[in-house]
């Protein structure tokens, strides 16, 4: 069985780093919700194995992490990372403090499935952090999710598993990644902006939309 993330359910890391940014208007718009990102350099992804497999990426601290694709054994090591994190970070991620079914999330991250992809990170034998897309009906789009272990918070592992995520969902046709991200999650905002890509988010609410054109990374 596959689940269907769900769009209250997207986008959420504490994974922010130490470094000054440039963010202005997006070029050809007055739309002050539409932004442009800067690229700047904050980690570095290698891919060390076969294309779409397994990578390796260097974090701000000088170690390296491997980012590779999650199956149904690491399932147990998803629930366990779930539960590292704090109320907040759970609402960030998933809309709520006290989120259920947390096995059958795992479960339906780690099934084998055309129209998902699941990556996770991984150093010192422990899972760090996941990131994931599924593609929904708007041709070549796809929602994605990215969460990190409380511990390992300032490393840039988000970053990283963000880039890599990228990488992959570039090369399986998808033009478009795109999340729903609380306002208040500015932790998240600064992993998008320490990707590196130009992004626009529009605001709804609490919740700000932001869609990630693949097409225009290079």
């Amino acid at each position: 069985m596959t689940a269907r993330i769900s769009r209250r359910r997207l986008f959420s890391s504490r994974d922010a780093l130490h470094r000054v940014v440039t963010i202005g208007d997006r070029p050809g718009t007055n739309d002050p919700n539409a932004l442009s990102v800067w690229p700047i350099a904050c980690t570095s992804v290698a891919v060390t194995g076969s294309p779409g497999h397994v990578a390796t990426a260097e974090l701000v601290d000088g170690s390296v992490i491997a980012l590779r694709k999650l199956t149904l054994a690491d399932a147990a090591d998803v629930v366990r990372l779930y539960e590292t994190l704090s109320d907040d970070e759970c609402y960030y991620r998933f809309f709520t403090a006290h989120p259920a079914h947390l096995q059958t999330t795992a479960l339906s991250l780690t099934e084998p499935s055309d129209t998902q992809y699941a990556l996770g990170a991984f150093g010192a034998g422990r899972l760090l952090g996941v990131a994931n897309y599924i593609q929904i009906d708007t041709p070549r789009c796809a929602e994605m999710a990215v969460v990190v272990a409380h511990s390992e918070h300032l490393r840039g592992v988000g970053t990283a598993l963000l880039r890599r995520l990228g990488e992959l969902a570039k090369e399986n046709g998808v033009q478009h990644l795109v999340a729903e991200v609380l306002a208040e999650n500015h932790p998240m905002h600064r992993v998008l902006t320490d990707s590196g890509w130009p992004y626009t988010r529009h605001r709804d609410g609490a919740v700000l939309h932001v869609d990630i054109d693949l097409d225009a990374v290079t």
